[in-house]
């Protein structure tokens, strides 16, 4: 299991994969913030996000960075849950709370690596 990592850095988590190109921004609402990850992280946690990733870089300008805007979730601490548990990462302590808002975001977004199917 790899160590802690700061999905708000994006030079950290260009560092974790070489991401590179792959590199995706999940942007927050009303200034909550942003997560950065790789887009094939994404695609294979979720068949919805990949279906969003898809629209979104076609739109994108190439070399641009792929920003999807995330309106509908305000919860950055789950996001930064699930992607932990996307990358088999060390996360925060899951309590019965966030094992909750984890299984609705998994929900949300069809993520069967954290639900199950």
């Amino acid at each position: 299991m790899c160590s802690v990592v700061d999905f708000s850095d994006a030079a950290a988590v260009r560092k974790l994969a070489a991401v590179g190109e792959r590199l995706v921004c999940l942007e927050f609402p009303d200034g909550l913030g942003s997560l950065y990850c790789d887009s094939c992280f994404l695609s294979f946690s979720s068949p919805v996000l990949r279906n969003v990733l898809e629209d979104t870089q076609q739109h994108q300008q190439q070399g641009h960075l792929c920003t999807i805007p995330l309106a509908g979730d305000s919860d950055v601490s789950v996001w930064k849950l699930a992607l932990g548990l996307i990358y088999h990462l060390k996360t925060a302590t899951i309590t019965l709370d966030s094992a909750k808002r984890l299984l609705l975001l998994a929900d949300k977004w069809d993520m069967e690596c954290i639900k199950g199917p």
